[in-house]
């Protein structure tokens, strides 16, 4: 839709020449281009002046219609997410792909966590773009609590323990709940 790259031609078949025509648009030629979406019509007038009228509507070619998704979400502070791309309607064959990583295929397998776009083009020159966003992989976050030093003598406290995070996303806050408990 509103492109200006259609043409119409005439052809003829009886009346005596010379031929005049009157398109709907002034244009008073056998061809005419450079046309967007709409009706056309064309009246033609021979040498002996017999007329003859005609009528064409150009329609807009659809335009491509993108189905994207996830493969695979990325690695924790990596770029492996990946993602594909199809052409389901539209569009007039022989693609090329833009992935916003700089991959040039219709699967991605360079993505890091966030959105990204791709656009895909036709050999006619027409783009549509689309998005999908790759999540990022955490693992479970797990704690794990050691002693680093023993108590001395019953009833002291000058033990010490160490707390170990595991998987989540940091950075990590600890928060300890035990009486006098200090680090």
């Amino acid at each position: 839709p509103g492109s200006n790259n259609a043409a119409l031609a005439v052809r003829i078949k009886g009346g005596k020449a010379p031929f005049q025509y009157a398109w709907s648009n002034g244009a008073t030629t056998e061809q005419i281009s450079n046309l967007s979406e709409g009706d056309y019509s064309l009246t033609i007038t021979d040498g002996v002046g017999n007329t003859a009228n005609t009528t064409y509507t150009i329609t807009p070619r659809e335009g491509m219609q993108l189905e994207i998704r996830v493969i695979a979400s990325a690695s924790k502070g990596k770029t492996d997410g990946q993602a594909v791309v199809q052409v389901v309607s539209g569009g007039n064959g022989n693609y090329k792909y833009e992935w916003d990583s700089g991959e040039k295929l219709a699967n991605a397998a360079a993505l890091a966590p966030g959105e990204h776009t791709v656009t895909v083009t036709d050999q006619k020159g027409c783009a549509t773009t689309a998005s999908v966003t790759i999540s990022e992989e955490v693992l479970p976050l797990v704690a794990d609590i050691s002693p680093t030093d023993v108590i001395s003598c019953n009833g002291s406290s000058d033990g010490a323990i160490q707390a170990t995070a595991r998987g989540g996303k940091g950075p990590f806050e600890f928060q300890w709940d035990y009486n006098n408990a200090t680090g």
